[in-house]
């Protein structure tokens, strides 16, 4: 009797104690059981370091508890480390770790990839040595991603994967047609391999689906917000056939290589407090790199603050032919741009074209080039902005042959019904840069220039405007003369 009653609380103990060696697989089975109609959760427990040599699949009405658990691929084949397709109410949730480093030598893939999945989440997780991306996403809708880090990724040899992916289907777990809706990401970060070559977060509707331009197909309210990009060898966030916003970017010094925020082949978008310290090449870029990229218009992109980019603060860059339009620019502070102007609206000829644009309460200083460069832009208005000690770059006399010298505050070219409203341009440094408050060239016509103060600080005589053509395509309406 005595020693059954031992046998008995031996056997109580161990049923208290979970299963140490249990893969992750086996606790969302037995928690989450088929048809999975009742919701059910998958919490690691004891937390502890769980090893995974195949992809755990995420069933539906499933939330993957990690507990302050890491869950480590050992695997020698390639796969992702947690998938689920077409599932609902599936969560993943820290915190807890997601570790690829111990498979630098296999072909692991991306460490989460959802296909088809709607109203789910992932979240409070650190993800790192990824071979290819942390996240990815296709097709998906009513999805939450928040405060999840991505370090080390890319990771694979010759891996060029974006840390974060929100595409349409992948046409073969979901038809390309599907594209991804009402996303939002918030909190993220990215610190990606030194060896690799992606982005922070790429969202792209059109991914893998033939469609000419211009294409109707575009991820739907995508929303991203509190971005902090340590470093990524593309751009921080871009958005291609992505209707949305991009909210509290924030690049760190020398973060990418080329933009932090980059909008292309998009429309409706909308671009807010983006902040850039020194050595990213741009801050802020809107664009079409092909004449067969699909148009871009109806942005907004206000509360940018740069300062120390290589290139251009913000970028306005349009293909060989087409038009941009409805584009607006509000509240930026641009600053010390390395190489080039503070603003920068860049079209190769006169069958690029912008249209329709706003810059309001721009303010570009100590750049190398002009403050803000206007070039085959048309119906511009241009209100309560200021250029100021730029021409950090001149080696030249003001006045000089090449066109390029005539830094100025405002620098407006090969545009036409342009109106200045309000602009400050000047130099208060005890050795003056900047040649003109505005200069307008021989190609621009009907530019009329409103209450503004140009101040031609260098050669101290004028108005501060630099009327190449000297045709009258300046007019003057109450413009102070000094």
């Amino acid at each position: 009797m005595k020693n059954a009653k031992i046998l008995a609380m031996i056997v109580s103990i161990f049923c208290l104690i979970p299963a140490a060696h249990s893969t992750v697989q086996s606790i969302i089975n037995a928690a989450c059981p088929a048809p999975n109609t009742v919701p059910g959760v998958a919490t690691l427990s004891p937390a502890g370091n769980y090893s995974v040599s195949g992809t755990v699949t995420l069933p539906s009405n499933c939330a993957l508890i990690l507990n302050n658990s890491t869950i480590t691929w050992t695997g020698s084949s390639s796969g992702d480390l947690i998938s689920s397709t077409k599932t609902s109410n599936s969560r993943i949730e820290g915190p807890g770790t997601l570790d690829n480093s111990e498979a630098s030598g296999s072909p692991q893939s991306h460490t989460i990839e959802f296909f088809g999945v709607n109203n789910s989440s992932v979240t409070d997780l650190t993800i790192t040595g990824s071979a290819q991306a942390c996240l990815v996403l296709w097709g998906v809708s009513n999805m939450r991603v928040r405060n999840v880090s991505c370090s080390n990724y890319s990771h694979a040899r010759g891996a060029k994967s974006p840390g974060f992916n929100i595409y349409n289907g992948d046409g073969r777990n979901v038809p390309t047609s599907t594209v991804s809706a009402d996303v939002q990401v918030d909190g993220i970060v990215c610190d990606e391999n030194p060896n690799g070559g992606g982005a922070c977060l790429f969202a792209d509707g059109n991914n893998r689906h033939s469609c000419a331009a211009p294409c109707s197909q575009a991820n739907l309210r995508i929303k991203v917000s509190g971005t902090n990009v340590i470093y990524a060898e593309d751009d921080g966030v871009e958005f291609d056939h992505t209707i949305g916003s991009i909210s509290q970017t924030h690049c760190g010094a020398n973060a990418v290589h080329h933009q932090c925020v980059l909008i292309r082949q998009s429309s409706q978008d909308v671009v807010s407090g983006t902040t850039c310290e020194a050595g990213n090449v741009y801050c802020v870029e809107v664009a079409r790199f092909l004449s067969t990229d699909d148009l871009v218009d109806n942005i907004v992109v206000s509360g940018t603050a740069a300062n120390g980019t290589t290139k251009e603060g913000i970028l306005v860059s349009n293909a060989p032919s087409g038009s941009m339009t409805n584009i607006v620019i509000d509240r930026a502070s641009i600053e010390g741009s390395m190489t080039s102007d503070g603003v920068r609206f860049a079209a190769p000829g006169p069958s690029s074209t912008f249209r329709h644009f706003v810059l309001n309460g721009v303010v570009s200083r100590n750049n190398q080039k002009s403050g803000i460069l206007l070039r085959y832009a048309q119906d511009v208005r241009v209100s309560a902005s200021e250029g100021s000690d730029n021409g950090q770059g001149n080696t030249i006399p003001c006045g000089g042959t090449i066109q390029q010298n005539y830094t100025s505050a405002l620098y407006i070219s090969n545009s036409s019904d342009v109106v200045v409203t309000g602009f400050r341009g000047f130099d208060d440094q005890a050795m003056m840069t900047q040649c003109f408050g505005l200069t307008v060239d021989a190609t621009s016509s009907r530019v009329t220039v409103r209450e503004s103060d140009l101040r031609n600080d260098r050669e101290r005589s004028g108005i501060g405007v630099h009327d190449a053509g000297r045709n009258d395509s300046i007019s003057y309406r109450s413009s102070p003369k000094f």
